[in-house]
């Protein structure tokens, strides 16, 4: 009799811990006889775990949940575990929040709908400068995010990452130009930023958007 085989639902859960010990018991066996299988569950645990343990953000289990969700397609994952072993392996930086507009007491009154925010970050690796307004035409909530990685070594950034706190989505890889800057399009709420840098993450404290 012919096995049917495991849905990628199946392995999302038993990622998780989600199955039953019958089920667990049957998938481990399935795993033992597919290389691509394991390799998949690996992958999946791995970033599973990575959320559970960052201590920017503490994800509640049905957030967790959704993120399994997206990355139930196999490219997904792969993609996305290539991208955490780089990170992984860089040394990390956290930045220093030294200039935000919205948080200056004497404009706060005074702030139109359409103005710039406008935050600073630095690092002893980089600064990164990021300006937030509107989408002129989108929806209410519909925002862009402008910025600029300067490097303080001879060094340029490669990428910046970009990742949804509300939704837990795998972040985002953006390429910068040639003088660090970036483009980003949005919606509101809270945002995490990392700029790649070689052989070094710069993040950034998390960046709520109103």
């Amino acid at each position: 009799m012919t096995q049917r085989p495991i849905l990628n639902e199946q392995l999302a859960a038993f990622a998780l811990g989600d199955l039953g010990p019958e089920e667990s018991a049957l998938v481990r066996a399935r795993l033992a006889q597919s290389p691509e299988d394991r390799a998949f569950v690996e992958r999946a645990i791995q970033l599973v775990a990575t959320m559970r343990a960052d201590d920017s953000h503490e994800p509640s289990k049905a957030v967790v949940h959704r993120a399994v969700a997206l990355l139930r397609d196999r490219a997904a994952v792969s993609a996305a575990g290539s991208a955490l072993r780089g990170a992984q392996s860089a040394i990390q930086i956290l930045a220093r929040l030294v200039v935000d507009t919205f948080a200056q007491p004497t404009l706060a009154g005074f702030r139109g709908a359409s103005e710039v925010r406008h935050l600073m970050f630095q690092s002893e690796a980089a600064e990164i400068d990021v300006q937030i307004t509107p989408r002129e035409g989108g929806p209410p909530d519909a925002r862009i995010v402008r910025g600029q990685v300067a490097c303080l070594d001879q060094v340029s950034a490669e990428a910046v990452l970009w990742r949804s706190m509300d939704t837990a989505a795998v972040s985002v890889r953006t390429p910068v130009g040639d003088d660090g800057s970036f483009l980003l399009e949005c919606g509101v709420g809270s945002y995490e930023l990392s700029a790649v840098l070689p052989g070094t993450i710069v993040r950034v404290p998390t960046i709520t958007i109103t």
